[in-house]
């Protein structure tokens, strides 16, 4: 594939995965907290909950945090983006190359859904919530993947289509990259993917069970997403689209359209991740290793959601501060 070779590692990546092989060489403070990168959502999280996220806790609590299965509902719309669109998979530095369809018929599109839909059932729902919430995805998913689709052609990416690449930036004065995996993208333009699940009534249905309504998407974007965005940006340069997606609805949001995807606008989302991921590298070089860093932080633990990965890790974490149960 004759564009293949733009896609390949640059030296930052390069050195993240050399670094992730060789720890020595990091800095002491990286190698004491066992962190070799940033990423956008450790960016978007607040400061006291990112510092127990990852310098308290390892990889090993991380995976067992809990999710949602909205979050596994989105994945699932994506895998099926890849099943159907994608000529190159990545992970990490190596790459799948998928044989294209002759034809996108039924036939191949009800495997589409099959396999979305199997991907999506290997999710075990947390608690009772989380279990309504799920089924009520499940129900919808088919059709939100049918949206999605509408929209993907509407943005009309050009062949070789890229999947879940690993792009890496170096902000000023930072030391650790910023690490992130790029949704969909061609050899000038990317897209992320952004789903949005039905909530929860604030009412039961009159026979008790609970219902669902359906959200809209907002005017504009999300804040957290335009700083994703941003990294993906100044890693490539390509012309970003920021797409949300209902079961029924979609929103395209691009430079065109959205002044805050404009250059001068996305560099301002680069300095704040800059500001962010710098004070983050002098609390870890301060504290060299030790787990007192919650004392120059606040953790909010009021959060709606920030604090949602366990009631056992939680609990750990109001203890690392003081605070008693």
């Amino acid at each position: 594939m004759e564009t293949l070779s733009k896609y390949l590692p640059d030296k930052v990546l390069s050195d993240y995965f050399a670094a992730k092989k060789n720890k020595e060489l990091l800095p002491i403070w990286s190698q004491k907290y066992n962190i070799d990168h940033m990423s956008p959502s450790q960016l978007n999280q607040k400061d006291g909950v990112w510092s127990f996220k990852y310098l308290f806790c390892d990889e090993r609590d991380r995976r067992d945090f809990e999710i949602n299965s909205k979050m596994q509902a989105g994945n699932a719309v994506g895998k099926a983006g890849i099943l159907l669109h994608g000529d190159v998979e990545w992970v990490g530095d190596k790459y799948v190359i998928h044989k294209p369809y002759p034809k996108i018929d039924d036939t191949i599109l009800d495997k589409v859904y099959e396999q979305a839909t199997s991907y999506y059932m290997e999710y075990k729902p947390v608690d009772d919530m989380d279990r309504q919430q799920f089924q009520n995805n499940k129900e919808n998913l088919v059709e939100t993947i049918k949206t999605f689709f509408k929209a993907f052609n509407e943005i009309g990416l050009k062949k070789p289509v890229h999947c879940e690449r690993t792009i890496a930036v170096k902000l000023k004065n930072c030391v650790l990259p910023v690490i992130g995996r790029i949704d969909f993208e061609d050899d000038n333009s990317f897209i992320e993917l952004k789903t949005k699940w039905g909530r929860k009534a604030p009412k039961p249905k009159k026979d008790g069970t609970t219902s669902f309504y359906n959200v809209k998407i907002n005017d504009n974007p999300d804040p957290f997403h335009l700083l994703q965005v941003a990294i993906y940006w100044l890693a490539t340069k390509k012309k970003p689209y920021l797409l949300y997606i209902t079961k029924e609805d979609y929103k395209i949001f691009t430079p065109e359209n959205c002044e805050e995807l404009q250059p001068e606008k996305l560099n301002n989302y680069i300095t704040q991740a800059q500001i962010i991921a710098y004070r983050r590298e002098r609390l870890m070089a301060r504290h060299n290793g030790e787990h007192s860093y919650f004392a120059d932080l606040d953790p909010d633990f009021d959060h709606p959601y920030a604090w949602n990965i366990g009631s056992q890790y939680k609990n750990k974490a109001m203890q690392l501060w003081g605070f008693t149960k």
